[in-house]
């Protein structure tokens, strides 16, 4: 029983200096007589490869990692994310507020999002840290930002189903993912080109050996040659593991005690629910999703669309269909914008939501309108609203003095030798 854990109201005590450990078994050593605690340590191991034949309890052991991860930690401590390609195993922690998302098979639009997402942190981190790493900056700041833990189970199934297309940033997170506090565990059934590929198993520090089919296996995937003991044959979770210098048979343990796999993972949900309702703090970042029915009400609440409406040059007005993240025009760069499309297309809304974001911003807003479907919006909003020749004129000829003396200003700009952007800030 470890020191902090989930007990159904909160998360109990806190350890004295940061770690990322928790236990997933027992080891069986017959040496001196004793069973002692298998734990799995990121902070002080890094990543991790958990390799074993088919139904060997792979699964079984992520399932009771990451049970381990989320009973001890807080939301604020750790955000996890799975790719399960495997049993489903991982499934049962959908919905606790530590887990931004699980993804499976044919979850190609969420797979190419999150990927995107993580180079995203990757690179802010890669700013925040300058030059140190996550160990350090926890060490002077405390956790203020989440460790983040990427499980993979059947890594060999998520590369062949999705074409390799993954595997250079699998590579990047391998070799820098630690620095910056990002993990990889990673489930597969050994180390070659068909499974977890040499250029990134030789990053994973370190191994966890479940049933192998030989003693040459069991040698190659550890990384030696000295195996003095095979783990019981036939017993789901049993293998081999380092405890210090020496190689230990282990047993992986189970969440809960149940009669079957699917009863456990309901256990699990139980759990999930629980957690949602006392958790009232920071949730792991979601993996981004385009809203099925955008609303704007819910995109102007949303904090990507204001950290837009806060800088000097953006426009909001959708989503990043690769990323999901807020999409703005960028008004140093456009200053006239077309919109083109056939009937009943969105160009109307589209331009509605343009006026709302340009009053978010503070802008000053004239509606020119002929047909009479802005009326509404422009008298709720208490716009300008033109629907003449004789107004429009009068507008632009009102609109020449500001444009004539903002002209003046850009051409001495430009005699000094100003850039796009210097004039831009400039003005």
């Amino acid at each position: 029983q470890a020191e902090e854990y989930f007990d159904g109201d909160g998360w109990k005590g806190s350890a004295k200096e940061w770690e990322l450990e928790v236990l997933v078994g027992l080891f069986d050593d017959p040496l001196n007589q004793a069973q002692t605690p298998l734990t799995v340590s990121l902070s002080r191991n890094g990543h991790h490869a958990v390799v074993g034949t088919v139904v060997s309890g792979k699964s079984i052991f992520l399932q009771t990692f990451v049970f381990g991860l989320v009973s001890r930690y807080t939301p604020e401590e750790i955000n996890v994310y799975a790719i399960d390609f495997s049993a489903k195993m991982l499934s049962a922690f959908e919905g606790m507020p530590h887990v931004g998302g699980i993804m499976y098979e044919n979850d190609d639009d969420r797979m190419a999002k999150f990927f995107n997402m993580l180079g995203t942190v990757l690179e802010e981190r890669k700013q925040l840290f300058k030059g140190g790493n996550y160990s350090q900056f926890v060490r002077v700041n405390g956790v203020i930002l989440p460790s983040v833990i990427l499980v993979i189970d059947n890594y060999a199934n998520f590369m062949s189903k999705t074409n390799n297309q993954y595997e250079d940033m699998i590579l990047q997170l391998s070799k820098d993912g630690v620095s910056y506090g990002i993990f990889l565990v990673i489930a597969a059934g050994g180390f070659g080109a068909m499974e977890i590929p040499s250029r990134i198993g030789d990053n994973l520090r370190t191994v966890i050996c479940l049933e192998m089919s030989d003693k040459f296996q069991y040698a190659e995937a550890l990384r030696t040659m000295q195996i003095d003991t095979i783990p019981e044959a036939n017993v789901k979770g049993r293998g081999l593991a380092k405890a210090g210098e020496r190689l230990l048979e282990f047993q992986t343990a189970l969440c809960f005690e149940a009669e079957d796999d699917f009863a456990r993972m309901g256990q699990i949900g139980r759990m999930a629910e629980a957690m949602r309702e006392k958790w009232a703090g920071r949730r792991a970042r979601p993996i981004p999703e385009i809203p099925e029915n955008p609303m704007w009400a819910d995109y102007a609440g949303w904090e990507e669309v204001g950290k837009l409406l806060k800088d000097d040059r953006h426009l909001p007005i959708g989503y990043n269909m690769q990323n999901a993240a807020a999409y703005g025009i960028d008004l140093s760069k456009v200053y006239c914008y077309l919109i083109a499309g056939k009937a009943r297309s969105g160009k109307t809304n589209l331009l509605k939501v343009m006026l709302k974001s340009a009053l978010l911003r503070g802008g000053e807003v004239t509606v020119i309108d002929f047909n009479g479907e802005f009326a509404g919006i422009a008298k709720k909003e208490s716009l300008p609203l033109i629907d003449t020749d004789e107004g429009m004129f009068r507008f632009f000829s009102g609109l020449l003095p500001e444009f004539k003396e903002r002209n003046t200003r850009k051409k001495k700009d430009i005699r000094l030798g100003m850039s796009d952007e210097e004039i831009y800030e400039d003005m």
